[in-house]
């Protein structure tokens, strides 16, 4: 059992005896040497019988008060604190004026700590950049002093900076770097990797986005680390949509905003995502009702400014409301370049839409958005001789061999000898659609009728599962069939004289059929 693991056990035995004196050292030594996340939220749970009249002590304040920035526990902190005056704990105490927006007060507090406080060499250049300083030369002071996940810490703020100042190159690397720097930890891997993947997005490597949010995603079945579930769901969201996908692009925004559903500063950048996404479907009645109940929900008054409003002129001005789509552009938002260019779209729209002259050219801004947009608005773009890229989601099936599933050059985690996958090839070689009972009986012919249900309700679940969108399969009835959505690619089966390769790792009786009546060499 690794050390840590030891001292939280004996601690854990300690608190439960109420010998209290005995418990804060092992405390103390535990806190110094978390490795992760959920140890600290495993510390955080065996103390949290503390008695209250020795939580206002000073030595167990500051630990506690360290704990609760180490879990990220922001109410636990300022509980803390607000028994204290004011420097009383000043790393603590930056980071919490550095979260409600008190810059300077963070800056100074941060600035007064030793240079070996982990949490202040994380607050001060972060407050550097928050107030127009030079927080590159910050970052490049402190990186230097520490190593491991209080250096990725860093590094994930250093990363955010250079994100947030237009840098999303060196964004990229640093956080590339921050992952591999929190080791074990999953909840900062976790964040590393999302916020990497949604900087891939802008920088249009979707390549390396889905890969690094896929690996995110994975890391957000840890319950320290679910946090971040949000803001993958949307980053595949954009990836996918960029490919085309809308479908699947819509159900990752709509997870995104279920995660979401308390944290109302976020929730629009799901909305928007699910508004975009049935705009490109053509499904604007949808997107307008997505977006009216989303500032509903949010209490957004009548006629109060709101960034959802952009989306809402959007999807007015393709449904012919000119003078709604007017009006809620002037109370959009516009707080991004992507923003901007696209309220730019839509004044020119609604200029060719009501017969007026529209400027020569489009509006400058990120291209492969620009893409997006002239989907959108093809009248307009094409009238500035730009050629309209629709992406086609095309599905490749490979069978010769193991069973594998591809989209737009990328593996599908389906495991190549599962149920799923078979029936996934099942309904292709007949078509894309096929009778249940015609399904149960060649995959699960000997099970008993109750096992068979169950096993191809299990089957469809996982198949879903793999892609990301329950609508990749429909049971109408006595019929299950494959979505017409995609294009789906002929099946790619062996050539004559290797059928035995058909897919490799199943042995069902159709299978084995299918490779009697192809094994060209066998009947030579």
């Amino acid at each position: 059992m690794p050390v840590f693991d030891e001292v939280a056990e004996q601690l854990g035995r300690l608190a439960e005896q109420g010998d209290w004196e005995r418990v804060r050292p092992h405390a103390d030594w535990a806190l110094r040497h978390l490795r992760t996340r959920a140890d600290g939220l495993a510390l955080a749970e065996a103390l949290r019988g503390v008695p209250a009249h020795l939580a206002r002590q000073r030595e167990w304040a500051e630990l506690l008060g360290r704990l609760a920035y180490r879990t990220g526990n922001l109410p636990a902190l300022r509980e803390v604190l607000s028994g204290w005056p004011p420097a009383t704990f000043p790393a603590v105490e930056a980071y919490a004026a550095l979260l409600g927006g008190h810059v300077q007060q963070a800056l100074s507090l941060s600035a007064a700590c030793p240079p070996d406080d982990a949490i202040a060499a994380r607050v001060w250049p972060r407050a550097v950049y928050e107030a127009g300083g030079d927080w590159r030369a910050a970052y490049s002071a402190v990186l230097g002093r520490f190593a491991g996940r209080e250096r990725a810490l860093i590094r994930t703020e250093f990363a955010l900076s250079l994100a947030n100042s237009g840098d999303d190159l060196a964004a990229r690397t640093e956080y590339a770097t921050a992952a591999a720097e929190y080791g074990t930890d999953a909840w900062g891997r976790a964040s590393a990797l999302a916020n990497r993947g949604m900087t891939c997005v802008r920088l249009d490597d979707l390549r390396t986005a889905e890969r690094a949010l896929t690996e995110a995603l994975r890391l957000t079945r840890r319950p320290e680390a679910a946090e971040h579930r949000a803001l993958v769901w949307r980053g595949l969201g954009a990836v996918w949509r960029r490919h085309g996908e809308y479908a699947r692009a819509l159900v990752a925004f709509q997870n995104a905003g279920q995660q979401l559903k308390d944290l109302r500063a976020e929730l629009p950048l799901s909305v928007r995502g699910v508004a975009l996404c049935h705009l490109l479907r053509s499904e604007v009645d949808a997107a307008l009702d997505s977006l009216s109940t989303a500032l509903v929900d949010m209490a957004v008054d009548a006629g109060a400014p709101h960034r959802l409003r952009l989306d809402l002129a959007m999807g007015m001005a393709l449904n012919g409301d000119l003078a709604g789509a007017a009006q809620a552009l002037s109370l959009a938002q516009l707080t991004t370049p992507d923003d901007r260019l696209a309220a730019a779209v839509v004044a020119a729209d609604l200029q060719r839409q009501w017969g007026e002259a529209v400027p020569a050219e489009p509006p400058p801004g990120r291209a492969a958005w620009a893409e997006e947009l002239a989907c959108l608005f093809p009248e307009l773009f094409t009238r500035w001789g730009r050629a309209i890229r629709r992406p086609e989601w095309r599905v490749q099936v490979q069978a010769a061999g193991p069973i594998e599933v591809r989209m737009h050059g990328e593996s599908l985690s389906l495991r190549p000898d599962s149920d799923a996958a078979a029936l996934l090839v099942l309904l292709l070689l007949h078509g894309g659609t096929l009778n249940r009972e015609r399904v149960t009986e060649e995959l699960y012919g000997d099970a008993s009728p109750n096992r068979q249900r169950r096993l191809l309700g299990e089957a469809v679940r996982q198949l879903r599962l793999a892609f990301g969108w329950p609508g990749v399969v429909r049971s109408d009835g006595h019929v299950l069939a494959l979505s017409d959505e995609p294009t789906w690619l002929p099946l790619v089966v062996p050539p004559p004289g290797r059928a035995s390769l058909f897919c490799a790792g199943r042995y069902d009786n159709w299978v084995e059929e299918w490779r009697q009546v192809h094994d060209v060499a066998q009947d030579i």
